[in-house]
């Protein structure tokens, strides 16, 4: 029976406005008579509705109208629906508008905090090597691998695989790097990082770490809290981290991923204490039982201790070599492709034949190194006509070392001086010159009236390649991560440049072994540098002169390096350091201003009075025969001055044991205030320099001295985990309980993770501090928060109370808060209370909110409460989108009081 024709209007009309709630059969009769239920009605039908459309509730005039007769209560009822409609209607879309805002706002600080932390980290940039390397390769290079049975197997293997790339110097593995991690561009997350001997950021363990953190941290938001952790653990960017802090959150990093994959490239380029720690720590990644599929590629030559570590790995089936009967195909058609496009040879594209003999000539003899091959190509574009292509070609070096002898022996007399300067530099140098500041340091003349004039810079910067061609490349970088400005920097073309320069076999030409030994090169580069700073205004600001002088901060930042080590045997450069400190027109000052080493190499917020004597400078950068000059010439031993406050401190922090025992013996304080450290002795102390400490000691230093950042050299020591400081101090007197950073040296030690630096002083200060430990202990909650098991370990051992509560909290809320489930582990399993909390909730709480699986699945098995004081883990993880998290919390009989369906809409 249908329903009441005024009902059924009323409705109609409802539902045409998208209301719900019609009934059953009020919506079948719409059906029925379809859309002549909305009849035009009377005026005051029409009235209605107009008023209902100039307040919005409609959508235009006439749109809905309803019919003649007693239409009033209806119209009342529909006014009042349509009413509530546009309210809930309006409401939501504030409440949408008002979400869009605060997601926005928290999207803007989720940037700015990886921005932030990206600052910390510091990463070097390996896209600039992959991107070189890209430029270099040759259509085709490299298809002989990617196609390959071995690369495919690592590549579909389900679980940890790990392969391993290597061949001589200059075979192309650079290029082949490049070509696998192209291939791999589809496969998320990917990372990929390049060693690179020309770039000392690009040699550690350190910072390949931070590289790949970083990284990963763009590709996966779901890594991101991980590293945020311990941002906020190091004080929000105010310490750095440890490597051992780098590797564990990098661990707990790719354990949010389903798989990962990791290239790297050139292990050889790394440092020799770099290139250990990174294959101890491949090898802990593809044995740990918590993470699979993650797939490894490195390359690198095939050297004895990469060798011998690899053989001791899981899985040792894909060591590939790269022979050279793989890559003749490859290096054929580079060799092609130079002869037919190349411009030094293009004076033979007329003539197929002579094309066809260098071809033969140059690719049968390359014996798989693409680096020989290009070089030898090299040589035969200056050859201008073919009786002398032929004699090139006949009498072409079949080596890497004879090559670049005869590079350096073809280049002309008036070319030789400037070529060495260049190869100097280059070699020596910590990092690559960029193009504009070579042109000035081969425009110096150390021997002339005046040692730098502008007018003497070459007019095009690109020819200075001519000096030494083959040798050296022009590399764009970027100036910084901030900054659009783009420099080009010249390196070394290749490793094997650089091993050639340094080795001794330079039978080809006496005079050159005599300017690449290392105290000759870094005399000429000292001298270089101290004549182009002694030629500059000084009245001219840092911002001007830089502009106008680009290799000014280069040599204001490097020369006292370079002099420290060639000062005693070269009286030329002796005499300009004399002139630089003593010149009227305060050069060294003037430089001091450039680069202040000791502010570079001390905190950060820690900055000199902006005026350093030239004592204090000399002390500093380690020149010996300078100090003693400066001393004759009356210099003030005790002045005040620097970031390590005197000459002494500067010495002492260095570790200049000649230098200090100089200053004492002229009547330096030995217990004078030395600015961020507080004495030498605790300048001494933070380096680790165990020479200079005793020598400090046995002059009268007081070891219990208070004062700088660490408040005495023992805490100096133990924030460094100085083991061997700690206990030369402690046996001298050392007060194990005085006032440090972090309450004390121990409380200091256990920030830092140092296990055995805590061990020594607990073990010289047990009576106090074990008294203390089993009442509560504050370095256990310390050492839980920041995830240092060992130290964790070693208090429990100590009768540290497992129950304690710190500055982080409960020591089960301390660790679990910051996702170091070991701890947790280890904590429960000694019989910690799961219900441990801190400033914000739970342990429970904090591990839901964060995300921490197994922490939460431990502590649910511990008896953990589902409440704290009003706060509930399953809203934490509701809110946070941690589903698994929140399946688990429900299937332990979580409490749903309060929650509506929309809760439980989680976002991935």
């Amino acid at each position: 029976m249908p329903c009441d024709p005024r009902n059924l209007r009323l409705c109609g009309f409802a539902q045409k406005q998208g209301l719900a709630g019609t009934c059953r059969r009020c919506s079948r009769c719409v059906r029925e008579r379809g859309d002549g239920i909305f009849a035009t009605g009377g005026s005051r039908s029409r009235k209605i509705c107009e008023r209902l459309t100039c307040r919005g509730l409609v959508p235009a005039p006439g749109f809905f109208c309803f019919p003649a007769g007693p239409t009033k209560p209806y119209i009342r009822t529909g006014i009042v629906l349509l009413t509530q409609f546009k309210v809930d209607q309006k409401v939501n879309e504030m409440r949408t508008k008002v979400q869009d805002t605060c997601d926005n706002v928290d999207r803007l600080r989720s940037d700015q905090r990886q921005t932030e932390i990206n600052r910390w980290l510091s990463p070097p940039d390996p896209s600039t090597n992959n991107n070189e390397a890209l430029r270099r390769r040759h259509e085709g290079s490299g298809r002989w691998f990617l196609r390959g049975e071995a690369f495919n197997e690592w590549k579909k293997k389900r679980q940890n695989s790990f392969l391993w790339l290597h061949g001589i110097p200059g075979c192309g593995k650079t290029i082949l790097s490049s070509i696998v991690i192209e291939s791999l561009s589809s496969h998320q997350p990917l990372l990929y990082f390049y060693f690179d001997f020309t770039d000392p950021n690009k040699q550690t363990f350190g910072k390949m770490l931070c590289a790949l953190i970083s990284q990963l941290c763009y590709q996966c938001a779901a890594a991101l809290p991980q590293l945020d952790q311990l941002f906020s653990s190091c004080k929000s960017g105010y310490e750095q981290p440890t490597s051992q802090q780098l590797r564990e959150v990098f661990s707990r990093m790719i354990e949010q991923v389903e798989e990962i994959w990791i290239v790297l490239d050139a292990l050889d380029e790394s440092s020799v204490e770099g290139r250990k720690e990174v294959l101890i720590w491949m090898k802990d990644i593809l044995v740990s039982p918590e993470r699979r599929n993650v797939h490894l590629l490195m390359t690198s030559r095939l050297e004895t201790d990469i060798e011998s570590r690899i053989m001791e790995f899981p899985d040792t089936r894909y060591v590939v070599p790269i022979q050279s009967d793989s890559i003749t195909d490859d290096i054929s058609a580079y060799v092609h492709w130079r002869v037919k496009e190349d411009d030094s040879l293009k004076r033979w594209r007329s003539y197929p034949e002579v094309q066809n003999e260098i071809e033969n000539v140059v690719g049968g003899q390359a014996n798989g190194m693409f680096r020989l091959a290009a070089c030898q190509l090299d040589a035969l574009g200056n050859c201008l006509d073919y009786r002398k292509l032929q004699e090139a070609l006949a009498s072409l070096p079949t080596t890497l070392h004879k090559i670049y002898a005869r590079i350096l022996h073809d280049i002309p007399n008036a070319y030789r001086q400037n070529a060495i300067k260049i190869l100097q530099f280059l070699t020596y140098s910590e990092r690559p010159l960029r193009i504009e500041e070579a042109v000035d340091a081969i425009a110096v003349d150390t021997e002339g009236d005046r040692y730098f004039d502008p007018k003497y810079r070459m007019p095009d910067h690109k020819e200075i390649f001519y000096y030494c061609s083959s040798l050296v490349v022009a590399v764009p970088k970027e100036e910084n991560s901030e900054a659009a400005d783009r420099s080009t920097e010249l390196q070394l073309a290749h490793l094997s440049v650089k091993e050639y320069l340094l080795s001794a076999r330079y039978d080809d030409d006496d005079d050159i072994m005599e300017n690449f030994r290392e105290v000759e090169a870094k005399a000429s580069m000292a001298r270089i540098c101290l004549a182009y700073l002694l030629d500059l205004d000084v009245e001219l600001s840092n911002e001007v002169l830089t502009e106008n002088f680009p290799f000014a901060r280069y040599c204001a930042r490097y020369w006292i390096a370079f002099a420290a080590v060639a000062e005693s045997t070269d009286k030329s450069l002796e005499g300009f350091v004399q002139k630089f400190f003593c010149c009227d027109r305060g050069t060294y000052r003037n430089c001091y201003n450039l680069w202040r080493p000791d502010e570079s190499s001390s905190s950060s917020v820690w900055t000199g009075d902006g005026a350093v004597s030239a004592l204090y400078y000399t002390s500093f950068g380690g020149l010996t025969n300078a100090v003693k000059y400066l001393l004759t010439q009356g210099a003030n031993v005790d002045t005040q001055g620097g970031c390590h406050g005197n000459a002494l401190g500067a010495a002492s922090y260095q570790g200049h044991d000649r230098i200090v025992e100089l200053l004492l013996s002229r009547g330096a304080d030995v217990n004078a205030h030395c600015g961020y450290h507080g004495s030498a002795l605790g300048a001494a102390s933070h380096q680790g320099h165990g020479k200079t400490v005793e020598l400090l000691l046995s002059r009268g230093a007081d070891v219990n001295a208070q004062g700088g950042f660490h408040r005495s050299a023992l805490g100096a020591a133990s924030y460094q985990g100085h083991g061997k400081i700690v206990e030369l101090l402690l046996s001298r007197g050392a007060d194990v309980n005085s006032y440090g950073i972090h309450g004390s040296a121990l409380g200091t030690a256990v920030h830092r993770g140092h296990d055995k630096v805590v061990e020594l002083l607990l073990d010289s200060g047990a009576d106090l501090i074990l008294q203390d430990m089993r009442k509560n202990c504050a370095e256990l909650s310390a050492a839980s928060h920041q995830g240092h098991y060992k130290v964790v370990e070693l208090l429990l051992s100590r009768g540290a109370n497992v129950n304690s509560h710190g500055a982080y909290g409960g020591v089960v809320y301390a660790a679990a808060d910051n996702g170091h489930d070991k701890i947790v582990e280890l904590l429960l399993r000694k019989g910690a209370n799961p219900n441990s909390f801190g400033l914000y909730g739970s342990a429970l709480w904090g591990a839901s909110d964060r995300g921490y699986y197994k922490i939460v699945e431990m502590l649910l098995s511990k008896g953990a409460s589902m409440e704290f004081h009003g706060s509930k883990p399953l809203d934490a993880a509701l809110n946070r989108g941690h589903s698994k998290i929140v399946k688990l919390l429900l299937s332990n009989s979580a409490d749903v009081t309060g929650l509506s369906m929309n809760d439980f809409k989680i976002r991935e």
